[in-house]
């Protein structure tokens, strides 16, 4: 037998042509079902799809399609002559994209598979991400999962982390009502408030982590004061103004701490009322 695959292919094929149009059904079955797979081999997909389709076998036609990855010409035979097989490719094709890692194209025929592959992969901020865009139900539900997880594979000594985390992703109540993010906290035992960055500094962590945490728990002012001592009256500024930014934001800080901090920053700057020039 030659190793021309292109001569190979349209003998077969010509030779399944002249099968339907001068045999019987039966026959025209018999000899499809014969050279289909032939073509499959050498890798002509839509040959064999064509050929199959000639001969009547419907799903053998679908199946040839499916593994050229000709996913719309797949779809499209199920729908129109076999509609059965619709959830068939669906589903052919959904696995596809997972065994490929194609999460972002799944995400947009199976949206919990897409999440679910950032999670089983590590990518949580991709996975609250997707959710995030889609529902704050459905961020709700895998933020807990993180929670749980987190919890799991790091103790419960991470609680405090996975508390600012919620928040940072949740973007302080901006997908979530505060009331939500609490009441998500609670299931776990987790305080809602966010802890100050005093606290914070205790924690362990790496030092690059550390500083993007100040930038969420800088209410107390306290680090970025470390280096504004009267000589950088810009960064005393600075300090001010996110120190009565973050006064609306009493709902997960300590109120007390917060004006305190507001108030005294307003002061070291001269500031009489709310408001600063920039």
């Amino acid at each position: 037998m030659s190793n021309d695959t292109t001569l190979l292919e349209k003998a077969w094929s010509k030779a399944g042509e002249l099968a339907v149009k001068f045999l019987d059904a039966d026959k025209a079955e018999e000899v499809a079902r014969q050279l289909g797979p032939r073509l499959l081999d050498i890798k002509r997909y839509n040959a064999a799809a064509q050929l199959f389709l000639a001969g009547d076998l419907i799903k053998e036609a679908i199946d040839a399609f499916i593994s050229g990855q000709e996913w719309k010409k797949a779809k499209n035979v199920a729908r129109e002559l076999e509609p059965r097989y619709e959830t068939y490719v669906d589903s052919a094709y959904k696995d596809f994209l997972k065994n490929e890692g194609k999460a972002e194209a799944l995400a947009d025929v199976d949206l919990t598979g897409a999440i679910d592959m950032y999670v089983e992969s590590g990518q949580w901020t991709r996975a609250l991400e997707t959710a995030a865009s889609h529902s704050a139900e459905l961020l709700h539900k895998y933020l807990a999962k993180y929670a749980t997880s987190m919890i799991k594979v790091r103790g419960e000594h991470y609680k405090p982390e996975i508390s600012l985390n919620v928040h940072k992703m949740v973007g302080l109540g901006h997908c979530l009502s505060s009331k939500l993010v609490h009441s998500l906290l609670s299931e776990f035992h987790i305080s809602p408030r966010l802890p100050l960055a005093d606290d914070v500094l205790t924690w362990g962590s790496p030092p690059t982590y550390r500083m993007g945490v100040l930038g969420i728990a800088a209410v107390s002012g306290e680090n970025f004061k470390a280096h504004a001592t009267g000589e950088t009256p810009t960064l005393e500024k600075l300090v001010a103004k996110v120190a009565v930014s973050l006064v609306r934001y009493t709902d997960v800080l300590p109120a007390d701490k917060a004006f305190y901090e507001a108030g005294m920053s307003c002061k070291n700057v001269g500031g009489k009322n709310m408001a600063f020039s920039s």
